[in-house]
């Protein structure tokens, strides 16, 4: 990287371990949304953490993080750089190493004084506030603590959640069924919602991911599911007004396993299912249904329930699809079962699902029936999606993320261009955040 980011190795990363111990991964029983983050949150539409607060008269800077799986538990490795493209070196000496599979969030307007990041530490119940100074060097500012409020995985309560400003930050917690409303700057919670009411007694576990922006408001899927997790067509679509800190929630029992979203030039969001609910209605396993998109339409107050696009009608051949993820104008991407791959049976269902045979298409949000178009020179990725977008000059640069078998290398993939995609750049582990900071 061109930029020397200063890390303290000795005494700083050593203060840093204290507070960040080693944390297993997420839970083996849990869903497989087809990410490995939340966010992860793109500016846009809620998608992976692809955030577009930066000023185009400043020089860039970047916030990058991967996560190195050379240990059990991970290691996650946040990288600072002046650019992103195919001659940016992210050297692992000068990224801040910390042990853990932890969660990053920036601020989706960009109105902060400073330059901060949150990093929501795995299996605990801790949020913690960083500064970057102008000579680009962490430092620990903050840190909150949500255990008086029933949080045990701040990185999983923050992939379902949102800094939304300097002064409004947001979780949406599935596990706990509430809204928890705080401010980022100060590290204060502000009001809490109760969403108990809207737990379903029948399906006791549930997951949340990629919440998604629609103007003021955080939008946030929660799906539903059995006690041994098979997946159910019914998802919550919970709405938080960050003017008013209401909420409002509404049900669809037309999909399930909802996360991925894209947004069209109208502002309505589109959700879509995840690998595993491809792969087991291409068994046609007991309760299975087909891998589906459902929308809210900006500014609505719930689901869209004239909407819903049965994915497998996306390909002659009906072939396993998952994922939505946004690119420019009304153009979308998902991902597609190759065609050449083996075909998914009762016997090979795990193994093939996450298998790099999932291939990048393009598709017209709301006008599906037109089928989609295979993205020429885009290698097939496995069953976890990163995407988003961030500043660039005075446009926004859309990514999507390739991760190879092994999870040791991140190709970038530049989509702006839906017929023309180019690698960005080529980073090191799992990718999980790109942002532009200033």
């Amino acid at each position: 990287m061109k930029i020397k980011t200063l890390l303290f190795q000795t005494l700083l990363l050593a203060s840093i371990s204290f507070y960040l111990t080693a944390c297993s991964d997420d839970d083996d029983d849990s869903p497989d949304n087809g990410a490995t983050n939340g966010s992860g949150n793109g500016a846009e539409n809620g998608s992976a953490n692809g955030s577009d607060n930066g000023s185009s008269s400043e020089s860039p800077l970047y916030l990058v993080k991967s996560t190195e799986w050379s240990t059990d538990d991970g290691i996650s490795l946040i990288y600072l750089t002046d650019s992103l493209d195919t001659n940016t070196e992210f050297n692992r000496e000068q990224a801040l190493a910390i042990d853990g599979y932890h969660y990053v969030n920036v601020n989706e307007s960009g109105d902060d004084t400073e330059t901060v990041f949150h990093l929501a530490v795995d299996n605990t119940s801790r949020l913690q506030r960083y500064v970057i100074s102008n000579s680009n060097e962490f430092a620990l500012d903050a840190e909150m603590d949500f255990s008086a409020h029933g949080i045990t995985d701040a990185r999983n309560a923050m992939r379902s959640g949102k800094i939304f400003s300097a002064e409004k930050g947001v979780i949406v917690d599935f596990e706990t069924m509430q809204v928890i409303i705080f401010n980022p700057t100060t590290m204060t919670i502000t009001t809490t919602v109760d969403l108990s009411e809207h737990a379903e007694a029948d399906y006791p576990n549930r997951w949340s991911i990629f919440p998604a922006i629609d103007g003021d408001r955080v939008v946030v899927p929660i799906t539903f599911y059995k006690d041994d997790w098979s997946p159910v067509a019914l998802s919550k679509l919970v709405i938080v007004d960050t003017k008013t800190d209401t909420v409002t929630v509404d049900a669809s029992t037309q999909c399930g396993s909802v996360s991925a979203s894209a947004v069209d030039t109208a502002g309505n969001l589109y959700f879509a299912a995840s690998p595993d609910i491809a792969a087991q209605h291409a068994i046609g396993a007991e309760g299975s249904f087909a891998p589906c998109i459902i929308r809210m339409k900006a500014g609505a107050d719930g689901w869209d329930d004239e909407y819903y696009v049965d994915m497998t009608t996306l390909t002659e051949d009906g072939r396993p699809a998952y994922a939505i993820m946004t690119g420019t104008g009304n153009t979308a991407y998902t991902l597609i079962y190759s065609d050449t791959a083996d075909p998914i049976t009762v016997d090979n269902i795990d193994e093939a699902t996450r298998q790099i045979v999932w291939e990048f298409h393009s598709l017209e949000l709301g006008n599906e029936a037109a089928g989609v178009t295979k993205i020429v020179g885009a290698e097939p990725t496995g069953h976890r999606v990163h995407y988003g977008s961030f500043a660039n000059g005075d446009s926004l640069t859309a990514w999507n993320n390739r991760i190879n078998d092994d999870f040791t290398e991140s190709t970038v993939y530049d989509t702006t261009d839906p017929t023309n995609w180019e690698v960005l750049t080529v980073i090191p582990g799992a990718l999980e955040t790109i942002a532009r900071l200033r």
